[in-house]
């Protein structure tokens, strides 16, 4: 049964109190140890505790205060449940050790990415993480034999360079799929690729290790879980990066049923590894909290990789898969990107651009994908601009005159229709806020 909001939130208070009992913290030091708490959720976690005179804040005069019990009082430490952790030694470091070539590698990978987007759920890994992930897999594929990255693109890319034999690399962003294409090996093979709507037989056992970096919607979580076991051949190696525990209230039960469904897919645990994946803040995710307030200036989303040794095939064909998601059509200037839904709703008609409701502006308030107000956008862009489309077709003719050229707050005039669309890209592309957004 998932937690209770009051259960989630009393948890969370519990954490906050345990960390500050051993010493102050600023905002995002409490971030970078809150389990992947949303930083929202953690700002008035801490509102509630300072108002109940539980916690208080003592301000430094640069806007980066110190959160400290307001008793003053130190209480025993108390030793959270993780996961195991016995044998972590045994999977880390003996990666490229950042030489040179590796640093180099790395710089011009993430250097060449497009901005991350919403749509696709992408969090590019911190730079800080390749080595030891690529020392990981090292060990993990101590036979040598064919490695596949599911949803892990940039990895995948890297370690191309580090291995001899092939690697595959699946992907349902095709630009970005572009991109890697001039940072891989030889060896590499890139595959467009939707894992929650393709048939994945002819992947079937075809791998000795395979890599997954799923969307942690709670859908697509098992979805990626049940395909990718497919993909890994008796002997075989699954990693897969699952959300921590204060990420929303039911993923508890869900990583619980992941490890329940294992061995009906011929899958074995063989040890979790605690925060081992980290991910950049993408600049929708920056966008959307530094409209509440929140400056996200380091990484804090962290995940647990899960280790699985597959010790026989399984005979069942998985079922569980979504409906087929809807197709977005995309606009890109350089590495900015828009996503127009095109599900054969509103297609005729004037087109017409309008706020979602609820919001102010285009603006969307947050990240998480499970809202009314994101479940009725049908227009996205990699900064965090949302709307709701009508008129598609000519709205689609519309962007493609915009996006054809540099696209520009004049441009947008290029564009005869309804006030609102004109609206629209003078917000997105006001070459102002761009300039700022780039300078990042």
């Amino acid at each position: 049964m998932d937690r209770t909001a009051a259960d989630f939130r009393g948890e969370i208070h519990s954490h906050i109190l345990t960390q500050l009992a051993q010493r102050p913290h600023t905002f995002q030091s409490l971030l970078e140890k809150g389990n992947n708490c949303d930083p929202l959720f953690l700002l008035e976690t801490l509102r509630d505790l300072q108002t109940s005179n539980e916690v208080h804040l003592s301000d430094n005069g640069n806007g980066n205060g110190w959160y400290c019990l307001a008793n003053g009082e130190k209480t025993a430490h108390v030793q959270e449940n993780t996961g195991p952790s016995k044998k972590i030694l045994a999977f880390e470091g003996s990666g490229p050790s950042f030489s040179g070539h590796f640093r180099e590698l790395l710089k011009s990978i993430l250097s060449s990415l497009p901005e991350a987007s919403p749509i696709y759920s992408q969090w590019w890994f911190s730079d800080s993480v390749y080595d030891r992930l690529i020392g990981l897999l090292r060990r993990l594929n101590r036979k040598g034999g064919p490695v596949g990255f599911i949803g892990s693109s940039t990895l995948g890319s890297l370690f191309s360079h580090f291995y001899r034999k092939p690697v595959h690399i699946f992907d349902v962003d095709r630009q970005l799929l572009q991109t890697m294409k001039n940072h891989c090996s030889k060896q590499a093979e890139l595959i467009e690729h939707d894992v929650s709507n393709v048939s994945d037989k002819q992947f079937k056992a075809r791998f000795q290790v395979v890599f997954v970096d799923p969307p942690w919607s709670s859908s697509l979580l098992r979805t990626f879980f049940v395909k990718s076991s497919t993909f890994v051949s008796t002997g075989g190696m699954l990693a897969i990066s699952l959300p921590q525990r204060f990420t929303r209230p039911s993923v508890i039960t869900e990583r619980k049923e992941l490890l329940k469904s294992a061995s009906n897919l011929g899958l074995s645990l063989k040890i979790v590894l605690p925060n081992f994946t980290e991910y950049s803040v993408p600049l929708f995710e920056y966008i959307a909290y530094k409209k509440s307030g929140i400056h996200l200036e380091k990484p804090w989303r962290k995940g647990d990789l899960f280790i699985f040794t597959k010790i026989k095939e399984s005979n069942k064909q998985p079922t569980d898969s979504p409906c087929k998601p809807a197709y977005w059509e995309q606009y890109s200037h350089n590495k900015f990107r828009l996503f127009l839904k095109r599900d054969s709703l509103f297609e005729d008609g004037l087109p017409k651009v309008e706020p979602l409701s609820g919001l102010e502006d285009f603006t969307y308030y947050c990240t998480s994908s499970r809202t009314p107000a994101w479940k009725s956008a049908s227009l996205v862009s990699s900064r965090n601009h949302v709307a709701q489309a009508y008129g598609r077709t000519k709205l689609a003719e519309c962007f493609a005159r915009v996006f054809s050229k540099k696209p520009t707050v004049n441009s947008a005039s290029s564009c005869s229709y309804d006030t609102a669309i004109k609206t629209f890209l003078y917000h997105i592309l006001d070459a102002k806020s761009e300039n700022v957004l780039e300078s990042r």
